[in-house]
């Protein structure tokens, strides 16, 4: 299975985003309407591609072979 590029930077910015707010959601003051909990769990397929868009941006991009 082979996914854009361009996709897995958006599927982990959206979930770093979602962590970001969950983390500020927990230091909140503010209790939740009729105590109310927000959960998320990521199947273990969408952590490993989280972590492959991950290596993917860290990875220096392979070099494009000169026309000649």
């Amino acid at each position: 299975m082979e996914f854009s590029p361009v996709k897995l930077n958006r599927i982990s910015r959206v979930y770093q985003n979602q962590v970001r707010i969950a983390e500020l959601n927990q230091k909140s003051p503010i209790k939740s309407v009729q105590a109310q909990v927000d959960r998320v769990s990521l199947s273990p397929a969408a952590k490993k591609l989280a972590v492959e868009a991950e290596a993917a941006q860290a990875a220096p991009a392979a070099p494009v072979p000169a026309k000649g």
